[in-house]
Protein backbone atom coordinates (compact mmCIF):
# COMPACT_ATOMS: atom_id res chain seq x y z
CA UNK A 1 0.00 0.00 0.00
CA UNK A 2 0.97 3.55 -0.84
CA UNK A 3 2.58 5.06 2.34
CA UNK A 4 1.62 8.49 1.64
CA UNK A 5 -1.05 10.39 2.72
CA UNK A 6 -4.23 10.01 0.64
CA UNK A 7 -6.47 12.98 -0.41
CA UNK A 8 -9.81 11.42 -1.83
CA UNK A 9 -12.37 13.82 -3.47
CA UNK A 10 -15.75 13.18 -2.62
CA UNK A 11 -18.63 13.71 -5.00
CA UNK A 12 -21.06 16.71 -4.54
CA UNK A 13 -23.00 17.19 -1.35
CA UNK A 14 -26.18 17.77 -1.47
CA UNK A 15 -29.06 19.00 0.91
CA UNK A 16 -29.90 15.34 1.28
CA UNK A 17 -26.82 14.48 2.30
CA UNK A 18 -26.45 16.99 5.00
CA UNK A 19 -28.18 16.78 8.69
CA UNK A 20 -28.74 20.00 10.76
CA UNK A 21 -28.20 19.03 14.56
CA UNK A 22 -28.78 22.32 17.33
CA UNK A 23 -26.19 21.62 20.13
CA UNK A 24 -26.55 22.80 23.97
CA UNK A 25 -25.31 26.53 22.90
CA UNK A 26 -28.51 26.67 20.32
CA UNK A 27 -25.87 26.66 17.76
CA UNK A 28 -26.88 24.77 14.43
CA UNK A 29 -24.08 22.32 13.32
CA UNK A 30 -24.41 20.46 9.90
CA UNK A 31 -22.75 16.94 9.64
CA UNK A 32 -22.68 14.50 6.91
CA UNK A 33 -25.51 11.85 7.36
CA UNK A 34 -24.50 8.15 6.73
CA UNK A 35 -26.73 5.87 5.98
CA UNK A 36 -26.90 2.98 9.01
CA UNK A 37 -24.46 3.90 11.17
CA UNK A 38 -23.20 7.47 12.48
CA UNK A 39 -22.90 10.67 11.00
CA UNK A 40 -19.42 11.93 9.72
CA UNK A 41 -17.67 15.82 10.32
CA UNK A 42 -17.88 17.36 7.56
CA UNK A 43 -13.79 17.82 7.70
CA UNK A 44 -13.50 14.68 5.84
CA UNK A 45 -14.66 15.75 2.72
CA UNK A 46 -13.14 18.96 3.37
CA UNK A 47 -9.80 17.75 3.68
CA UNK A 48 -10.30 14.20 1.91
CA UNK A 49 -9.09 12.17 4.96
CA UNK A 50 -11.36 9.20 3.58
CA UNK A 51 -13.19 8.03 0.92
CA UNK A 52 -16.73 9.42 0.39
CA UNK A 53 -19.13 6.42 2.22
CA UNK A 54 -21.55 6.63 -0.10
CA UNK A 55 -18.94 5.39 -2.86
CA UNK A 56 -16.99 3.33 -0.30
CA UNK A 57 -19.58 1.80 1.73
CA UNK A 58 -21.10 -0.40 -0.88
CA UNK A 59 -17.30 -1.36 -1.97
CA UNK A 60 -17.30 -2.43 1.85
CA UNK A 61 -20.07 -4.47 2.16
CA UNK A 62 -19.05 -6.27 -1.50
CA UNK A 63 -15.37 -6.36 -1.57
CA UNK A 64 -13.40 -9.91 -1.45
CA UNK A 65 -12.37 -11.28 1.45
CA UNK A 66 -9.70 -13.77 2.02
CA UNK A 67 -9.95 -16.84 4.08
CA UNK A 68 -7.22 -15.95 6.22
CA UNK A 69 -8.55 -12.47 7.17
CA UNK A 70 -8.56 -10.90 10.42
CA UNK A 71 -10.80 -7.83 11.48
CA UNK A 72 -10.32 -5.98 14.19
CA UNK A 73 -13.50 -3.80 15.52
CA UNK A 74 -14.45 -1.43 18.25
CA UNK A 75 -15.34 1.85 19.03
CA UNK A 76 -13.28 5.15 19.20
CA UNK A 77 -10.65 5.39 21.64
CA UNK A 78 -11.74 1.66 23.39
CA UNK A 79 -8.68 -0.06 22.12
CA UNK A 80 -8.34 -0.77 18.45
CA UNK A 81 -4.41 0.23 17.53
CA UNK A 82 -3.25 -2.44 20.61
CA UNK A 83 -5.39 -5.05 19.39
CA UNK A 84 -4.46 -4.39 15.82
CA UNK A 85 -0.87 -4.21 16.90
CA UNK A 86 -1.37 -7.54 19.10
CA UNK A 87 -2.79 -9.20 16.21
CA UNK A 88 -0.02 -7.91 13.50
CA UNK A 89 2.62 -9.63 15.17
CA UNK A 90 0.96 -12.77 15.96
CA UNK A 91 0.00 -13.52 12.98
CA UNK A 92 3.73 -12.81 11.37
CA UNK A 93 5.08 -14.48 14.54
CA UNK A 94 7.50 -11.89 15.72
CA UNK A 95 7.43 -8.77 17.82
CA UNK A 96 8.10 -6.21 15.52
CA UNK A 97 5.98 -3.54 15.14
CA UNK A 98 4.42 -2.87 11.35
CA UNK A 99 5.79 0.64 10.57
CA UNK A 100 2.63 1.73 8.88
CA UNK A 101 -0.28 2.68 11.43
CA UNK A 102 -3.41 0.58 11.97
CA UNK A 103 -5.34 3.59 10.01
CA UNK A 104 -3.44 1.95 6.59
CA UNK A 105 -5.32 -0.84 7.07
CA UNK A 106 -8.60 0.88 8.06
CA UNK A 107 -11.88 -0.02 6.08
CA UNK A 108 -13.68 3.40 6.18
CA UNK A 109 -10.36 5.19 5.79
CA UNK A 110 -9.34 3.42 2.05
CA UNK A 111 -11.17 1.95 -0.87
CA UNK A 112 -10.74 -1.96 -1.07
CA UNK A 113 -9.18 -2.21 -3.82
CA UNK A 114 -6.00 -0.61 -1.78
CA UNK A 115 -5.82 -3.43 0.32
CA UNK A 116 -5.11 -6.04 -2.76
CA UNK A 117 -1.32 -5.55 -2.58
CA UNK A 118 -0.94 -6.36 1.57
CA UNK A 119 0.38 -9.99 1.74
CA UNK A 120 -1.87 -12.81 3.77
CA UNK A 121 -2.77 -12.52 6.59
CA UNK A 122 -4.44 -9.32 5.89
CA UNK A 123 -5.44 -7.56 9.65
CA UNK A 124 -7.75 -4.85 8.89
CA UNK A 125 -9.98 -2.80 11.32
CA UNK A 126 -12.65 -0.49 11.66
CA UNK A 127 -15.13 1.32 14.03
CA UNK A 128 -17.81 0.75 11.99
CA UNK A 129 -20.45 -0.63 12.71
CA UNK A 130 -21.21 -4.71 12.22
CA UNK A 131 -23.74 -4.10 9.19
CA UNK A 132 -21.34 -2.92 7.29
CA UNK A 133 -18.81 -5.28 7.16
CA UNK A 134 -17.83 -7.25 4.37
CA UNK A 135 -20.97 -10.01 3.59
CA UNK A 136 -18.35 -12.42 2.66
CA UNK A 137 -16.40 -11.93 5.48
CA UNK A 138 -19.44 -13.52 7.20
CA UNK A 139 -19.65 -16.09 4.39
CA UNK A 140 -16.76 -17.07 5.06
CA UNK A 141 -16.88 -16.92 8.86
CA UNK A 142 -13.92 -14.29 9.19
CA UNK A 143 -12.04 -13.93 12.11
CA UNK A 144 -13.55 -10.75 14.14
CA UNK A 145 -12.12 -9.66 16.99
CA UNK A 146 -14.61 -7.24 19.37
CA UNK A 147 -12.82 -5.33 21.95
CA UNK A 148 -14.46 -2.62 24.12
CA UNK A 149 -13.62 -0.28 27.27
CA UNK A 150 -15.58 1.23 29.85
CA UNK A 151 -17.70 4.33 28.74
CA UNK A 152 -16.15 6.29 30.92
CA UNK A 153 -12.90 6.02 29.90
CA UNK A 154 -13.55 6.03 26.46
CA UNK A 155 -15.56 9.77 26.91
CA UNK A 156 -12.48 10.96 28.98
CA UNK A 157 -10.14 9.51 25.83
CA UNK A 158 -12.80 10.77 22.90
CA UNK A 159 -12.93 14.15 24.49
CA UNK A 160 -9.21 14.41 24.50
CA UNK A 161 -8.72 13.37 20.96
CA UNK A 162 -11.06 15.56 19.73
CA UNK A 163 -9.39 18.30 21.21
CA UNK A 164 -6.42 17.08 19.87
CA UNK A 165 -7.27 16.81 16.44
CA UNK A 166 -9.27 19.97 16.37
CA UNK A 167 -7.66 23.13 16.84
CA UNK A 168 -10.98 25.18 17.69
CA UNK A 169 -12.81 22.10 19.12
CA UNK A 170 -16.12 24.10 20.15
CA UNK A 171 -17.51 21.83 23.21
CA UNK A 172 -16.52 21.78 27.12
CA UNK A 173 -16.16 18.29 28.62
CA UNK A 174 -19.45 18.89 30.22
CA UNK A 175 -20.95 19.10 26.75
CA UNK A 176 -19.19 16.41 25.28
CA UNK A 177 -20.58 13.82 27.53
CA UNK A 178 -24.04 15.02 27.78
CA UNK A 179 -23.64 14.67 23.92
CA UNK A 180 -22.47 10.94 24.52
CA UNK A 181 -24.98 9.87 26.70
CA UNK A 182 -27.87 11.41 25.13
CA UNK A 183 -26.80 9.92 21.90
CA UNK A 184 -26.61 13.39 20.01
CA UNK A 185 -26.30 13.53 16.31
CA UNK A 186 -22.94 15.18 16.40
CA UNK A 187 -21.16 12.22 18.01
CA UNK A 188 -20.33 8.42 17.16
CA UNK A 189 -23.82 6.89 18.89
CA UNK A 190 -22.00 4.49 21.54
CA UNK A 191 -24.97 2.74 23.55
CA UNK A 192 -26.57 1.67 19.89
CA UNK A 193 -23.04 0.93 18.80
CA UNK A 194 -22.37 -1.22 21.18
CA UNK A 195 -25.70 -2.80 21.67
CA UNK A 196 -25.89 -3.65 17.95
CA UNK A 197 -22.88 -5.18 18.16
CA UNK A 198 -23.76 -7.46 21.26
CA UNK A 199 -26.96 -8.56 19.32
CA UNK A 200 -24.59 -9.99 16.63
CA UNK A 201 -22.49 -12.15 18.95
CA UNK A 202 -25.75 -13.44 20.57
CA UNK A 203 -26.64 -14.27 16.75
CA UNK A 204 -23.69 -16.03 16.27
CA UNK A 205 -23.33 -15.71 12.58
CA UNK A 206 -19.84 -16.45 13.00
CA UNK A 207 -17.62 -16.83 16.00
CA UNK A 208 -16.50 -13.29 17.51
CA UNK A 209 -14.11 -12.74 19.93
CA UNK A 210 -14.63 -10.74 22.30
CA UNK A 211 -12.71 -8.48 24.79
CA UNK A 212 -12.16 -5.98 27.81
CA UNK A 213 -9.72 -3.30 27.36
CA UNK A 214 -9.27 -3.73 31.77
CA UNK A 215 -8.79 -7.25 30.75
CA UNK A 216 -6.23 -6.68 28.40
CA UNK A 217 -4.42 -4.15 30.62
CA UNK A 218 -4.75 -6.55 33.60
CA UNK A 219 -2.87 -9.14 31.97
CA UNK A 220 -1.80 -8.86 28.78
CA UNK A 221 -0.04 -12.65 28.68
CA UNK A 222 -3.32 -14.00 29.24
CA UNK A 223 -5.44 -11.76 27.12
CA UNK A 224 -3.21 -12.20 23.93
CA UNK A 225 -2.78 -16.36 24.28
CA UNK A 226 -6.23 -15.56 23.93
CA UNK A 227 -6.27 -13.91 20.32
CA UNK A 228 -3.38 -16.21 19.58
CA UNK A 229 -5.16 -19.30 20.10
CA UNK A 230 -8.51 -17.52 17.95
CA UNK A 231 -6.31 -16.47 15.91
CA UNK A 232 -5.19 -20.39 15.58
CA UNK A 233 -1.67 -19.08 14.92
CA UNK A 234 1.50 -20.98 16.27
CA UNK A 235 3.09 -19.44 18.89
CA UNK A 236 5.47 -20.22 21.77
CA UNK A 237 4.95 -18.17 25.46
CA UNK A 238 8.52 -16.32 24.71
CA UNK A 239 6.55 -14.77 21.85
CA UNK A 240 3.81 -14.13 23.90
CA UNK A 241 5.55 -12.12 26.47
CA UNK A 242 7.90 -10.77 23.82
CA UNK A 243 4.18 -9.21 22.56
CA UNK A 244 2.70 -8.23 25.74
CA UNK A 245 6.40 -5.98 26.75
CA UNK A 246 6.28 -4.37 22.91
CA UNK A 247 3.02 -3.66 23.36
CA UNK A 248 2.49 -1.95 26.92
CA UNK A 249 1.35 1.27 26.39
CA UNK A 250 4.66 3.52 26.94
CA UNK A 251 6.41 1.12 23.83
CA UNK A 252 3.34 1.67 21.79
CA UNK A 253 3.63 5.56 22.30
CA UNK A 254 7.13 5.26 21.74
CA UNK A 255 6.88 3.28 18.83
CA UNK A 256 4.27 5.63 16.83
CA UNK A 257 6.81 8.52 17.38
CA UNK A 258 9.21 6.84 16.02
CA UNK A 259 8.55 3.95 14.46
CA UNK A 260 5.04 4.91 12.54
CA UNK A 261 4.14 6.27 9.35
CA UNK A 262 3.09 9.64 9.73
CA UNK A 263 -1.41 9.29 9.08
CA UNK A 264 -2.22 11.56 12.21
CA UNK A 265 -1.43 14.97 12.53
CA UNK A 266 -3.06 18.01 10.37
CA UNK A 267 -0.66 18.85 7.98
CA UNK A 268 1.33 21.41 9.00
CA UNK A 269 1.33 20.60 12.96
CA UNK A 270 4.95 20.02 14.65
CA UNK A 271 3.04 17.82 17.57
CA UNK A 272 4.20 14.48 18.61
CA UNK A 273 2.23 12.09 16.04
CA UNK A 274 1.81 10.32 19.67
CA UNK A 275 -0.73 12.88 20.94
CA UNK A 276 -3.46 12.27 18.89
CA UNK A 277 -3.67 8.53 19.46
CA UNK A 278 -1.79 8.12 22.40
CA UNK A 279 -2.64 10.04 25.75
CA UNK A 280 -2.68 7.40 29.03
CA UNK A 281 -4.37 4.34 28.41
CA UNK A 282 -4.90 3.82 31.88
CA UNK A 283 -8.47 2.28 33.47
CA UNK A 284 -10.27 4.38 36.05
CA UNK A 285 -8.75 7.72 34.66
CA UNK A 286 -12.41 9.18 34.27
CA UNK A 287 -12.33 9.80 38.42
CA UNK A 288 -9.91 12.41 37.91
CA UNK A 289 -12.53 14.38 35.31
CA UNK A 290 -16.16 12.84 35.78
CA UNK A 291 -17.29 15.00 38.83
CA UNK A 292 -19.84 13.22 40.94
CA UNK A 293 -22.77 14.18 39.29
CA UNK A 294 -21.88 13.91 36.17
CA UNK A 295 -20.75 10.38 36.99
CA UNK A 296 -24.41 9.33 38.49
CA UNK A 297 -26.32 11.20 35.32
CA UNK A 298 -24.48 9.27 33.50
CA UNK A 299 -25.14 6.33 35.44
CA UNK A 300 -28.60 6.85 35.01
CA UNK A 301 -28.56 6.80 31.37
CA UNK A 302 -26.14 4.01 30.95
CA UNK A 303 -29.05 1.97 32.83
CA UNK A 304 -31.36 3.12 31.08
CA UNK A 305 -30.01 2.87 27.57
CA UNK A 306 -28.25 -0.78 28.66
CA UNK A 307 -30.83 -2.30 30.41
CA UNK A 308 -30.97 -5.64 28.46
CA UNK A 309 -27.40 -5.88 27.88
CA UNK A 310 -25.28 -8.27 29.38
CA UNK A 311 -22.19 -6.56 28.70
CA UNK A 312 -20.48 -6.02 32.25
CA UNK A 313 -18.11 -3.01 32.69
CA UNK A 314 -15.04 -2.55 35.01
CA UNK A 315 -14.34 1.43 35.84
CA UNK A 316 -11.33 1.19 37.79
Amino acid sequence: MDKMKKNYEWGEIKEEDILRVTDENGEVHEVFKVEGGDNWSLEFPKFGIAPDPRINFPKIKNMDVRNDDVFICAYPKAGTHWVWEISKMLTRGKPEYDPLPKESSMLEFHYPEEFEEMTSPRVLNTHLWYKHLPKKAIEKSSKVIFIQRNPKDVIVSYYHHKTAFYSNYPYTFEQFIHQFQTQSELLDKWFSYTLDWEKMIDLNEIPILSLYYEDLKEDPVREITKIAKYLEVNYEEKLIEDIAERCNFQNMKKANDEVKVDMHAPKGSDEKKSRFMYRKGQVGDWKNYFTVAQSETFDEYFRKWMSGSKFSYRYS
